[in-house]
């Protein structure tokens, strides 16, 4: 295939930094995902709270509650299902087994770019 005959690609969606970062005194970013042909993409600044892993879990648990508020403004559903939903999601992906770690399989794989 020629070149001009190549269909153009669309650069990639950047969402904009949030409101008052760049006035904070500290900020840091933690996490980039992407999904690149289908692929999860993740550039993760794993130094970021150290061994403090729960830190992590906490970060994990406020960003639900944020999909969760975005999916209720965009009318999809309440925000209380659309967590309830999320939550469902992490039991049937093997993520929260009593104090067991999940069994990794190669589906749904995380391709780590940085960490």
């Amino acid at each position: 295939m020629s070149e001009s005959s190549r269909p153009s690609k669309e650069p990639p969606v950047e969402l904009e930094m949030p409101d008052g970062v760049e006035q904070a005194e500290q900020s840091v970013e933690l996490v980039r995902a992407w999904i690149a042909d289908g692929t999860l993409m993740v550039s993760l600044n794993a130094d970021a709270f150290g061994d403090r892993v729960s830190d992590w879990g906490r970060l994990l648990s406020e960003l639900t509650e944020h999909v969760a508020k975005a999916t209720a403004l965009q009318g999809h559903m309440s925000e209380a299902e659309a967590e309830s939903i999320v939550r469902q999601t992490y039991t049937a992906a093997g993520l929260v087994q009593g104090s067991q770690p999940r069994a990794r399989s190669s589906e749904g794989r995380i391709l780590r770019t940085k960490h």
